[in-house]
């Protein structure tokens, strides 16, 4: 007489296989959620600006590094910032290629919160959007070109040609700015503040970071500017 085997030794097999199926998959999704950014809701950014600059020229970039901080739910501009990410005189030891292949480098306006950003000493704050530069990636670190503490990254608005060009220019180099490699590690990013403009045309606009031979553009944000700001004096 033939055998079959017991049906609920088969059903316990392959509901363990499932189950160990399932417990992959969670750990992969946690693995994952944890590389992704989101962004903090910041607390003590102090008393809002109440100069919103409208230029009327092509103006110098001022985007300085103000802190590196892990991935969180809050950013609390009140806390000291710690640094010891930027190495300068050195050149760059990673490939960016092959850093950024899988897309963990990203630049992230947050077009939902404004803050003050100081422009010149003794002159009011101005109105400014926060900036991240986020690593998501899972290497151990990124490194993107700077210079005392600055980044090379401009703004670009969508002209009446339909076409993407920069409103403000890099500064040249002189013989006090030091070359540098700023380090963020990964699950960190790097804060730092866009200037709000209020010019009479509304625009998309976006930033372009250059490192090296690379390019990295944030997500869009619509901003008033003047059409002479396509214009350097």
């Amino acid at each position: 007489m033939k055998r079959y085997p017991n049906t609920t030794v088969l059903l316990s097999y392959m509901l363990v296989i499932l189950c160990s199926c399932f417990s992959l998959m969670l750990v992969s999704f946690k693995h994952k959620s944890q590389r992704l950014f989101k962004v903090p809701v910041i607390i003590n950014k102090g008393k809002d600006a109440p100069i919103c600059l409208a230029p009327n020229f092509m103006m110098k970039a001022e985007h300085s590094v103000e802190r590196i901080e892990r991935f969180g739910d809050t950013l609390n501009l009140n806390t000291a910032p710690k640094w010891g990410f930027e190495k300068c005189d050195v050149a760059s030891t990673k490939d960016a290629n092959a850093y950024f292949k899988d897309g963990g480098l990203r630049i992230i306006v947050d077009t939902q919160s404004e803050v003050g950003m100081c422009v010149r000493s003794g002159m009011p704050m101005v109105q400014a959007l926060p900036v991240y530069i986020v690593n998501e990636g899972a290497h151990n670190a990124v490194e993107i070109e700077s210079y005392n503490g600055k980044l090379n990254m401009i703004v670009e608005a969508l002209s009446t040609k339909n076409t993407w060009e920069p409103i403000e220019y890099l500064p040249q180099n002189s013989n006090n700015q030091k070359n540098c490699m700023l380090n963020l590690p990964a699950h960190f990013y790097a804060f730092t503040k866009n200037i709000l403009h209020c010019g009479d045309h509304i625009t998309k606009c976006r930033l372009k970071l250059m490192s090296g031979t690379n390019s990295y553009y944030s997500n869009t944000f619509m901003m008033g500017i003047n059409y002479t700001q396509f214009e350097k004096i």
